[in-house]
Protein backbone atom coordinates (compact mmCIF):
# COMPACT_ATOMS: atom_id res chain seq x y z
CA UNK A 1 0.00 0.00 0.00
CA UNK A 2 1.25 3.55 0.53
CA UNK A 3 4.61 4.65 1.88
CA UNK A 4 3.04 5.49 5.24
CA UNK A 5 2.30 1.83 5.81
CA UNK A 6 5.72 0.75 4.64
CA UNK A 7 7.16 2.80 7.49
CA UNK A 8 4.71 1.40 10.03
CA UNK A 9 6.72 -0.83 12.39
CA UNK A 10 3.60 -2.77 13.36
CA UNK A 11 2.73 -3.65 9.80
CA UNK A 12 6.19 -4.46 8.48
CA UNK A 13 7.17 -6.50 6.69
CA UNK A 14 4.32 -7.24 4.28
CA UNK A 15 4.20 -10.57 2.53
CA UNK A 16 2.21 -10.37 -0.68
CA UNK A 17 0.03 -12.80 -2.57
CA UNK A 18 2.95 -15.20 -3.02
CA UNK A 19 1.97 -16.76 0.32
CA UNK A 20 -1.44 -18.35 -0.05
CA UNK A 21 -4.25 -16.95 2.07
CA UNK A 22 -7.07 -19.41 2.69
CA UNK A 23 -10.69 -18.53 1.99
CA UNK A 24 -11.39 -18.76 5.73
CA UNK A 25 -8.72 -16.13 6.39
CA UNK A 26 -10.07 -14.00 3.56
CA UNK A 27 -13.58 -14.24 5.02
CA UNK A 28 -12.29 -13.15 8.43
CA UNK A 29 -10.49 -10.19 6.87
CA UNK A 30 -13.68 -9.19 5.04
CA UNK A 31 -15.83 -9.54 8.18
CA UNK A 32 -13.39 -7.36 10.12
CA UNK A 33 -13.38 -4.68 7.43
CA UNK A 34 -17.17 -4.64 7.03
CA UNK A 35 -17.64 -4.39 10.80
CA UNK A 36 -15.06 -1.64 11.28
CA UNK A 37 -15.74 1.92 12.40
CA UNK A 38 -13.78 3.21 9.40
CA UNK A 39 -16.39 1.86 6.95
CA UNK A 40 -19.42 2.01 9.27
CA UNK A 41 -20.96 5.09 7.65
CA UNK A 42 -20.03 4.20 4.06
CA UNK A 43 -22.65 1.68 2.94
CA UNK A 44 -21.77 1.97 -0.75
CA UNK A 45 -18.08 1.28 -0.10
CA UNK A 46 -18.98 -1.69 2.08
CA UNK A 47 -21.20 -3.15 -0.67
CA UNK A 48 -18.42 -2.51 -3.19
CA UNK A 49 -15.84 -4.28 -1.02
CA UNK A 50 -18.11 -7.21 -0.21
CA UNK A 51 -19.07 -7.75 -3.86
CA UNK A 52 -15.53 -7.82 -5.24
CA UNK A 53 -14.22 -9.93 -2.34
CA UNK A 54 -17.00 -12.50 -2.65
CA UNK A 55 -16.39 -12.73 -6.40
CA UNK A 56 -12.67 -13.27 -5.82
CA UNK A 57 -13.24 -15.90 -3.11
CA UNK A 58 -15.66 -17.73 -5.42
CA UNK A 59 -12.95 -17.95 -8.08
CA UNK A 60 -14.61 -15.38 -10.33
CA UNK A 61 -11.97 -12.69 -10.07
CA UNK A 62 -11.65 -12.61 -13.86
CA UNK A 63 -15.31 -11.61 -14.11
CA UNK A 64 -14.93 -8.47 -12.00
CA UNK A 65 -15.06 -5.37 -14.17
CA UNK A 66 -16.38 -1.85 -14.01
CA UNK A 67 -19.70 -2.44 -15.78
CA UNK A 68 -20.85 -5.29 -13.49
CA UNK A 69 -19.88 -3.32 -10.39
CA UNK A 70 -21.93 -0.41 -11.65
CA UNK A 71 -24.99 -2.63 -12.16
CA UNK A 72 -24.68 -4.94 -9.12
CA UNK A 73 -23.31 -2.48 -6.55
CA UNK A 74 -24.23 1.06 -7.64
CA UNK A 75 -27.59 0.12 -9.11
CA UNK A 76 -26.93 1.46 -12.61
CA UNK A 77 -29.37 0.51 -15.36
CA UNK A 78 -28.50 -2.33 -17.75
CA UNK A 79 -26.60 -1.01 -20.75
CA UNK A 80 -25.27 2.13 -19.07
CA UNK A 81 -22.05 3.63 -20.47
CA UNK A 82 -18.94 3.37 -18.29
CA UNK A 83 -17.27 5.99 -20.47
CA UNK A 84 -19.90 8.57 -19.54
CA UNK A 85 -20.41 7.45 -15.92
CA UNK A 86 -17.33 7.50 -13.70
CA UNK A 87 -19.17 6.44 -10.52
CA UNK A 88 -17.38 3.11 -10.18
CA UNK A 89 -13.97 4.69 -10.63
CA UNK A 90 -14.75 7.33 -8.00
CA UNK A 91 -15.97 4.73 -5.52
CA UNK A 92 -12.90 2.56 -6.16
CA UNK A 93 -10.65 5.53 -5.42
CA UNK A 94 -12.53 6.25 -2.18
CA UNK A 95 -12.38 2.58 -1.18
CA UNK A 96 -8.59 2.47 -1.68
CA UNK A 97 -8.22 5.49 0.60
CA UNK A 98 -10.50 3.98 3.25
CA UNK A 99 -8.64 0.67 3.19
CA UNK A 100 -5.36 2.49 3.68
CA UNK A 101 -6.87 4.40 6.60
CA UNK A 102 -8.37 1.18 8.03
CA UNK A 103 -5.06 -0.69 8.17
CA UNK A 104 -2.93 2.25 9.20
CA UNK A 105 -5.17 3.17 12.14
CA UNK A 106 -8.00 0.89 13.27
CA UNK A 107 -6.76 -2.58 12.21
CA UNK A 108 -3.02 -2.11 12.36
CA UNK A 109 -2.48 -5.60 13.75
CA UNK A 110 -4.72 -7.46 11.31
CA UNK A 111 -2.92 -10.61 10.06
CA UNK A 112 -4.49 -10.35 6.58
CA UNK A 113 -5.27 -7.11 4.76
CA UNK A 114 -7.38 -6.38 1.71
CA UNK A 115 -5.96 -4.23 -1.08
CA UNK A 116 -7.60 -2.89 -4.22
CA UNK A 117 -4.75 -2.33 -6.70
CA UNK A 118 -4.80 0.87 -8.73
CA UNK A 119 -6.17 0.48 -12.23
CA UNK A 120 -8.20 -2.62 -11.35
CA UNK A 121 -11.07 -3.94 -9.29
CA UNK A 122 -9.87 -7.42 -8.30
CA UNK A 123 -8.94 -7.37 -4.59
CA UNK A 124 -5.79 -8.99 -3.27
CA UNK A 125 -5.42 -10.43 0.21
CA UNK A 126 -2.05 -9.62 1.75
CA UNK A 127 -0.65 -11.53 4.67
CA UNK A 128 1.15 -9.46 7.29
CA UNK A 129 4.12 -11.15 8.86
CA UNK A 130 4.37 -10.39 12.55
CA UNK A 131 7.49 -8.53 13.56
CA UNK A 132 10.12 -10.92 14.91
CA UNK A 133 11.59 -9.98 18.26
CA UNK A 134 15.40 -9.73 18.28
CA UNK A 135 17.17 -12.82 19.55
CA UNK A 136 18.11 -12.54 23.18
CA UNK A 137 21.34 -14.20 24.18
CA UNK A 138 21.50 -16.13 27.42
CA UNK A 139 24.13 -14.63 29.69
CA UNK A 140 26.25 -16.75 31.99
CA UNK A 141 25.07 -16.83 35.61
CA UNK A 142 27.53 -14.17 36.69
CA UNK A 143 26.17 -11.69 34.13
CA UNK A 144 22.48 -12.51 34.19
CA UNK A 145 19.86 -11.27 36.59
CA UNK A 146 20.25 -12.60 40.09
CA UNK A 147 17.98 -15.47 41.19
CA UNK A 148 16.50 -13.21 43.82
CA UNK A 149 15.57 -10.63 41.19
CA UNK A 150 13.99 -13.30 38.96
CA UNK A 151 12.00 -14.70 41.86
CA UNK A 152 10.88 -11.20 42.79
CA UNK A 153 9.55 -10.59 39.29
CA UNK A 154 7.73 -13.93 39.27
CA UNK A 155 6.22 -13.15 42.66
CA UNK A 156 5.00 -9.76 41.43
CA UNK A 157 3.47 -11.40 38.36
CA UNK A 158 1.75 -14.15 40.37
CA UNK A 159 0.45 -11.62 42.87
CA UNK A 160 -0.93 -9.45 40.06
CA UNK A 161 -2.76 -12.42 38.50
CA UNK A 162 -4.28 -13.49 41.81
CA UNK A 163 -5.27 -9.91 42.64
CA UNK A 164 -6.94 -9.52 39.26
CA UNK A 165 -9.00 -12.70 39.69
CA UNK A 166 -10.02 -11.76 43.22
CA UNK A 167 -10.99 -8.30 42.01
CA UNK A 168 -13.28 -9.70 39.34
CA UNK A 169 -14.95 -12.16 41.69
CA UNK A 170 -15.59 -9.39 44.21
CA UNK A 171 -17.44 -7.20 41.75
CA UNK A 172 -20.55 -7.10 43.92
CA UNK A 173 -18.68 -5.37 46.73
CA UNK A 174 -16.98 -2.60 44.80
CA UNK A 175 -16.49 -1.04 41.41
CA UNK A 176 -13.46 -2.22 39.47
CA UNK A 177 -12.03 -0.03 36.74
CA UNK A 178 -9.45 -1.08 34.19
CA UNK A 179 -8.13 1.19 31.46
CA UNK A 180 -6.04 0.35 28.43
CA UNK A 181 -4.21 3.04 26.52
CA UNK A 182 -4.08 1.25 23.19
CA UNK A 183 -6.17 -1.25 21.29
CA UNK A 184 -4.93 -4.84 21.14
CA UNK A 185 -5.60 -7.43 18.48
CA UNK A 186 -8.44 -9.90 18.87
CA UNK A 187 -10.04 -12.10 16.26
CA UNK A 188 -11.76 -9.78 13.74
CA UNK A 189 -15.05 -11.64 13.99
CA UNK A 190 -15.22 -10.72 17.69
CA UNK A 191 -14.76 -7.03 16.91
CA UNK A 192 -17.41 -7.23 14.20
CA UNK A 193 -19.94 -8.98 16.47
CA UNK A 194 -19.32 -6.98 19.66
CA UNK A 195 -18.98 -3.67 17.78
CA UNK A 196 -18.04 -0.50 19.68
CA UNK A 197 -18.20 -2.34 23.02
CA UNK A 198 -14.63 -3.51 22.33
CA UNK A 199 -13.29 -0.05 21.45
CA UNK A 200 -10.29 0.97 23.51
CA UNK A 201 -11.91 4.32 24.37
CA UNK A 202 -15.45 3.07 24.92
CA UNK A 203 -15.15 2.88 28.75
CA UNK A 204 -17.56 -0.05 28.63
CA UNK A 205 -19.80 -0.60 31.65
CA UNK A 206 -20.10 -4.21 32.84
CA UNK A 207 -23.35 -4.38 34.79
CA UNK A 208 -24.26 -7.45 36.88
CA UNK A 209 -27.46 -8.38 38.64
CA UNK A 210 -27.43 -9.19 42.34
CA UNK A 211 -29.78 -11.71 43.88
CA UNK A 212 -31.08 -11.49 47.43
CA UNK A 213 -29.84 -14.68 49.08
CA UNK A 214 -29.32 -16.06 52.57
CA UNK A 215 -26.07 -17.17 54.13
CA UNK A 216 -26.31 -19.97 56.67
CA UNK A 217 -24.21 -19.11 59.72
CA UNK A 218 -23.71 -20.77 63.10
CA UNK A 219 -23.90 -18.09 65.78
CA UNK A 220 -24.28 -18.00 69.54
CA UNK A 221 -27.78 -18.67 70.79
CA UNK A 222 -27.37 -15.50 72.87
CA UNK A 223 -27.23 -13.40 69.68
CA UNK A 224 -30.58 -11.68 70.29
CA UNK A 225 -29.93 -9.08 67.57
CA UNK A 226 -30.14 -11.71 64.87
CA UNK A 227 -32.95 -13.76 66.35
CA UNK A 228 -35.38 -12.83 63.53
CA UNK A 229 -33.07 -14.71 61.17
CA UNK A 230 -33.16 -18.08 62.96
CA UNK A 231 -33.72 -20.96 60.54
CA UNK A 232 -37.50 -21.53 60.66
CA UNK A 233 -38.66 -24.70 62.45
CA UNK A 234 -39.66 -26.37 59.21
CA UNK A 235 -38.54 -30.03 59.35
CA UNK A 236 -37.64 -30.34 55.66
CA UNK A 237 -35.68 -27.08 55.69
CA UNK A 238 -33.80 -27.82 58.90
CA UNK A 239 -33.00 -31.34 57.70
CA UNK A 240 -31.52 -29.94 54.50
CA UNK A 241 -29.46 -27.30 56.33
CA UNK A 242 -28.22 -29.77 58.97
CA UNK A 243 -27.03 -32.09 56.20
CA UNK A 244 -24.41 -29.42 55.46
CA UNK A 245 -23.71 -28.12 58.98
CA UNK A 246 -22.84 -30.30 61.95
CA UNK A 247 -24.60 -29.06 65.13
CA UNK A 248 -22.27 -27.24 67.52
CA UNK A 249 -23.32 -26.94 71.20
CA UNK A 250 -24.11 -23.40 72.27
CA UNK A 251 -24.84 -22.22 68.72
CA UNK A 252 -27.86 -21.92 66.50
CA UNK A 253 -28.29 -21.73 62.73
CA UNK A 254 -29.18 -18.35 61.27
CA UNK A 255 -30.14 -17.32 57.73
CA UNK A 256 -28.44 -13.95 57.22
CA UNK A 257 -29.68 -12.06 54.14
CA UNK A 258 -27.15 -10.67 51.68
CA UNK A 259 -28.00 -8.22 48.94
CA UNK A 260 -24.76 -8.41 46.99
CA UNK A 261 -24.65 -12.04 45.93
CA UNK A 262 -23.97 -12.83 42.28
CA UNK A 263 -24.94 -16.31 41.03
CA UNK A 264 -22.06 -18.49 39.85
CA UNK A 265 -23.02 -18.47 36.15
CA UNK A 266 -23.16 -14.66 36.04
CA UNK A 267 -19.78 -14.49 37.79
CA UNK A 268 -18.24 -16.92 35.30
CA UNK A 269 -19.83 -15.03 32.41
CA UNK A 270 -18.32 -11.79 33.76
CA UNK A 271 -14.86 -13.38 33.73
CA UNK A 272 -15.38 -14.46 30.13
CA UNK A 273 -16.64 -11.02 29.06
CA UNK A 274 -13.85 -9.17 30.89
CA UNK A 275 -11.33 -11.51 29.28
CA UNK A 276 -12.63 -10.51 25.84
CA UNK A 277 -12.57 -6.81 26.74
CA UNK A 278 -9.04 -7.13 28.08
CA UNK A 279 -7.80 -8.96 25.00
CA UNK A 280 -9.23 -6.16 22.84
CA UNK A 281 -7.53 -3.48 24.93
CA UNK A 282 -10.92 -2.04 25.90
CA UNK A 283 -11.34 0.08 29.02
CA UNK A 284 -14.17 -0.99 31.32
CA UNK A 285 -15.65 -0.72 34.77
CA UNK A 286 -17.76 -3.25 36.67
CA UNK A 287 -20.73 -2.34 38.83
CA UNK A 288 -23.48 -4.30 40.58
CA UNK A 289 -26.92 -3.26 39.42
CA UNK A 290 -27.92 -2.57 43.02
CA UNK A 291 -25.74 0.59 43.06
CA UNK A 292 -26.60 1.53 39.49
CA UNK A 293 -29.79 1.80 37.45
CA UNK A 294 -31.17 1.19 34.00
CA UNK A 295 -30.60 4.83 33.09
CA UNK A 296 -26.83 4.47 33.46
CA UNK A 297 -27.00 2.41 30.25
CA UNK A 298 -28.37 5.32 28.24
CA UNK A 299 -25.88 6.31 25.54
CA UNK A 300 -23.31 3.91 27.02
CA UNK A 301 -21.43 0.91 25.65
CA UNK A 302 -22.19 -1.88 28.07
CA UNK A 303 -22.08 -5.59 28.80
CA UNK A 304 -25.03 -6.68 30.94
CA UNK A 305 -25.17 -10.05 32.71
CA UNK A 306 -28.58 -10.51 34.26
CA UNK A 307 -31.82 -12.45 34.44
CA UNK A 308 -35.24 -10.77 34.61
CA UNK A 309 -36.11 -12.63 37.83
CA UNK A 310 -33.37 -10.66 39.63
CA UNK A 311 -32.84 -7.59 37.46
CA UNK A 312 -35.14 -4.64 36.64
CA UNK A 313 -32.66 -3.63 33.92
CA UNK A 314 -32.98 -7.04 32.26
CA UNK A 315 -36.77 -6.76 32.34
CA UNK A 316 -36.65 -3.38 30.62
CA UNK A 317 -34.05 -4.44 28.04
CA UNK A 318 -36.16 -7.42 26.96
CA UNK A 319 -39.47 -5.56 26.99
CA UNK A 320 -39.61 -4.92 23.22
CA UNK A 321 -37.18 -7.45 21.76
CA UNK A 322 -38.27 -10.41 19.57
CA UNK A 323 -37.21 -12.93 22.25
CA UNK A 324 -38.09 -12.41 25.88
CA UNK A 325 -37.86 -14.39 29.12
CA UNK A 326 -41.11 -14.77 30.97
CA UNK A 327 -43.33 -17.28 32.68
CA UNK A 328 -45.19 -19.52 30.27
CA UNK A 329 -48.36 -21.45 31.09
CA UNK A 330 -47.48 -23.96 28.38
CA UNK A 331 -44.08 -24.70 29.93
CA UNK A 332 -45.27 -24.18 33.53
CA UNK A 333 -41.92 -22.45 34.08
CA UNK A 334 -39.77 -19.60 32.85
CA UNK A 335 -39.14 -19.86 29.12
CA UNK A 336 -37.47 -17.96 26.30
CA UNK A 337 -40.34 -17.15 23.96
CA UNK A 338 -40.92 -15.23 20.74
CA UNK A 339 -44.28 -13.74 19.90
CA UNK A 340 -45.20 -13.44 16.21
CA UNK A 341 -46.53 -10.24 14.67
CA UNK A 342 -50.12 -11.44 14.99
CA UNK A 343 -49.69 -12.03 18.69
CA UNK A 344 -49.41 -15.82 18.65
CA UNK A 345 -46.59 -17.85 20.18
CA UNK A 346 -43.95 -18.40 17.50
CA UNK A 347 -41.14 -20.11 19.45
CA UNK A 348 -40.64 -21.28 23.00
CA UNK A 349 -37.62 -22.80 24.75
CA UNK A 350 -37.79 -23.99 28.34
CA UNK A 351 -35.32 -26.00 30.42
CA UNK A 352 -36.32 -29.62 30.17
CA UNK A 353 -35.04 -33.18 30.07
CA UNK A 354 -31.43 -34.23 29.54
CA UNK A 355 -30.44 -31.17 31.58
CA UNK A 356 -30.89 -28.84 28.60
CA UNK A 357 -30.37 -25.21 29.55
CA UNK A 358 -31.04 -22.18 27.34
CA UNK A 359 -29.22 -18.88 27.14
CA UNK A 360 -30.09 -15.64 25.35
CA UNK A 361 -27.67 -13.20 23.72
CA UNK A 362 -29.07 -9.78 22.85
CA UNK A 363 -27.07 -7.16 20.96
CA UNK A 364 -29.00 -3.90 21.27
CA UNK A 365 -28.50 -0.27 20.44
CA UNK A 366 -28.01 1.68 23.61
CA UNK A 367 -31.10 3.78 24.44
CA UNK A 368 -30.87 7.33 23.14
CA UNK A 369 -28.12 6.72 20.56
CA UNK A 370 -27.89 6.84 16.77
CA UNK A 371 -27.90 3.56 14.78
CA UNK A 372 -24.10 3.36 14.68
CA UNK A 373 -23.69 4.62 18.25
CA UNK A 374 -23.19 2.83 21.54
CA UNK A 375 -24.12 -0.82 21.89
CA UNK A 376 -25.26 -3.17 24.66
CA UNK A 377 -24.18 -6.81 24.68
CA UNK A 378 -26.61 -8.56 27.01
CA UNK A 379 -26.17 -12.12 28.31
CA UNK A 380 -29.19 -13.71 29.96
CA UNK A 381 -30.85 -17.10 30.29
CA UNK A 382 -33.23 -19.27 32.23
CA UNK A 383 -30.58 -20.05 34.86
CA UNK A 384 -26.91 -19.47 35.65
CA UNK A 385 -25.70 -22.16 33.25
CA UNK A 386 -27.65 -20.49 30.44
CA UNK A 387 -26.05 -17.09 31.16
CA UNK A 388 -22.56 -18.60 31.21
CA UNK A 389 -23.28 -20.58 28.03
CA UNK A 390 -24.40 -17.39 26.27
CA UNK A 391 -21.14 -15.63 27.21
CA UNK A 392 -19.06 -18.63 26.09
CA UNK A 393 -20.82 -18.78 22.73
CA UNK A 394 -20.45 -15.06 22.01
CA UNK A 395 -16.75 -15.09 22.97
CA UNK A 396 -15.90 -17.99 20.63
CA UNK A 397 -14.52 -16.91 17.20
CA UNK A 398 -15.40 -20.31 15.69
CA UNK A 399 -19.03 -20.13 16.80
CA UNK A 400 -19.37 -16.50 15.69
CA UNK A 401 -17.92 -17.33 12.28
CA UNK A 402 -20.52 -20.09 11.92
CA UNK A 403 -23.27 -17.69 12.99
CA UNK A 404 -22.07 -15.04 10.53
CA UNK A 405 -22.35 -17.63 7.78
CA UNK A 406 -25.99 -18.20 8.84
CA UNK A 407 -26.59 -14.46 8.61
CA UNK A 408 -24.95 -14.31 5.18
CA UNK A 409 -27.08 -17.18 3.83
CA UNK A 410 -30.17 -15.31 5.00
CA UNK A 411 -29.28 -12.12 3.13
CA UNK A 412 -27.34 -10.13 5.75
CA UNK A 413 -24.12 -8.97 4.15
CA UNK A 414 -22.88 -7.47 7.42
CA UNK A 415 -23.64 -7.78 11.11
CA UNK A 416 -27.03 -6.24 12.02
CA UNK A 417 -27.07 -3.40 14.50
CA UNK A 418 -29.43 -5.29 16.80
CA UNK A 419 -30.19 -9.00 17.01
CA UNK A 420 -30.72 -11.90 19.42
CA UNK A 421 -29.36 -15.45 19.53
CA UNK A 422 -30.82 -18.35 21.48
CA UNK A 423 -28.24 -20.97 22.51
CA UNK A 424 -28.59 -24.35 24.18
CA UNK A 425 -26.22 -26.21 26.45
CA UNK A 426 -26.21 -29.31 28.56
CA UNK A 427 -25.56 -28.68 32.22
CA UNK A 428 -24.57 -30.65 35.30
CA UNK A 429 -26.74 -28.18 37.26
CA UNK A 430 -23.81 -25.80 37.57
CA UNK A 431 -21.52 -25.74 34.51
CA UNK A 432 -22.56 -25.56 30.85
CA UNK A 433 -21.21 -28.10 28.37
CA UNK A 434 -21.20 -28.04 24.54
CA UNK A 435 -22.95 -24.75 23.82
CA UNK A 436 -24.72 -24.70 20.46
CA UNK A 437 -26.81 -22.37 18.29
CA UNK A 438 -30.60 -22.75 18.34
CA UNK A 439 -32.30 -19.73 16.77
CA UNK A 440 -31.91 -16.01 16.08
CA UNK A 441 -33.94 -12.92 15.24
CA UNK A 442 -32.87 -9.53 13.93
CA UNK A 443 -34.34 -6.74 16.03
CA UNK A 444 -35.43 -3.27 14.95
CA UNK A 445 -34.45 -1.80 18.30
Amino acid sequence: MGSKQDEDPVASPLIGADRRVSNAEKRLALVAALGSRTLARHDCLRRFLEYVCNQEMAGRGGEIHEYLIGVNVLGRQEGYSTAEDSGVRRQAHSLRQKLQELYSEELRSAPVRIELPKGGYVPTFVRVEAAVAPEVSVLPPSESATPGHSFHRQLIYATAVVSFMVGILATTAFTLRRDRSASAFVNPVLRAAWGPVLDSKADTLVLMDTAVQFLIRQLSVQDKERSPYLVPPIPELRARVLSWYRPVPGTELYMIPTYHSVPWGETAAALIAVGTLSAAGASYQIEPERVSSFFTLRGRNAVVLARPEFSPAATLLLAETPFGIRYSDQAQANAIIRISRNGSLAEMYSDGGDKERFGLISVLRSPGTAPHGARIVFFSGLNSAGVQGAAEYFSSPDKLMAFHEILRRNGYSSWPQAYQIVVKTRSDDTLPVAVEFVSYQVSQR
